[in-house]
């Protein structure tokens, strides 16, 4: 492969990444200011209501460093896609939880999904952009990731407003059918 045609979807790349990125940067926002309705639907105590954000802080703290190690031996690529589709599938349960206890269990899947589209997602980027253009793909992508933080509570706001807290889950499942899309032809090539 040369490097016209290993660079040719670079931007693609970007956009798809990033906007995978920015569900689980999002995520770890969003569903904060969901949480008194949360409370209210799911007749919970403060210390269970607790656990949705913990659990989530926690399993991401905890498997950074053996994520890294499996995208190391298997593939970015491959642990990147593994990491989206379980961060949907949780992002999907979570959303139709009926119980406390499964909506924690989800919120922990989704810790999994989120740390390993932390850690494969800016490795991605090194494979897919040129070594003179990685800074500015790299600090593109921090700004993407960034304003995934930054809006969460505002978005949830909006959302719970709107429609219900069950949203700010269910927000991400077409963001991140965009960005696979954009992932699946720019990726191509890449490991």
């Amino acid at each position: 492969m040369t490097d016209q045609d290993r660079f040719r979807f670079k931007w693609w790349g970007l956009l798809g990444v990033s906007l995978l990125a920015f569900t689980a940067f999002l995520d770890a926002t969003i569903v904060n200011t969901a949480l008194p309705f949360i409370q209210t639907a799911l007749k919970t105590t403060i210390l269970q209501l607790q656990w949705i954000t913990n659990i989530f802080t926690v399993i991401l703290s905890m498997t950074m460093i053996a994520i890294g190690k499996f995208a190391d031996l298997w593939g970015r690529k491959r642990i990147f896609y593994i990491g989206v589709t379980i961060f949907a599938l949780a992002a999907f349960g979570a959303g139709f939880s009926q119980t406390i206890e499964i909506l924690i269990l989800f919120r922990g899947l989704q810790a999994i999904g989120a740390s390993t589209v932390f850690i494969a997602s800016a490795a991605l980027l090194s494979d897919i952009f040129p070594e003179n253009e990685r800074v500015r793909a790299i600090s593109i992508y921090g700004g993407v990731t960034g304003f995934g933080l930054m809006i969460g509570p505002f978005l949830g706001g909006i959302l719970i407003g709107i429609l219900d807290w069950r949203w700010v889950f269910w927000i991400n499942l077409p963001l991140i059918a965009i960005g696979f899309i954009a992932c699946s032809f720019s990726l191509r090539g890449h490991s």
